[in-house]
């Protein structure tokens, strides 16, 4: 995606602030949000597969999914 976006500077010429058109902006912020869900979904997987392996050790006690789904 190729962004139109305006540069707002002081007077010494430093950039102090960013326009981007709404329509772009909606798509960023899209975009964004299904990012944010699939990396809640890996953090999951990767939580699930740290207690898969500590069920395998006996560290933790494994659970029916009635167990699971009553937890949630």
């Amino acid at each position: 995606m190729v962004l139109h976006v305006e540069y707002i500077t002081d007077a010494k010429g430093r950039q102090k602030s960013v326009v981007v058109p709404q329509k772009e902006w909606d798509s960023l912020i899209s975009d964004y949000q299904k990012t944010k869900k699939k990396l809640q979904v890996f953090a999951g997987i990767q939580q699930a597969k740290k207690e898969v392996e500590l069920i395998k050790k006996g560290k933790i006690k494994k659970q029916t999914l009635r167990e699971f789904l009553n937890g949630l």
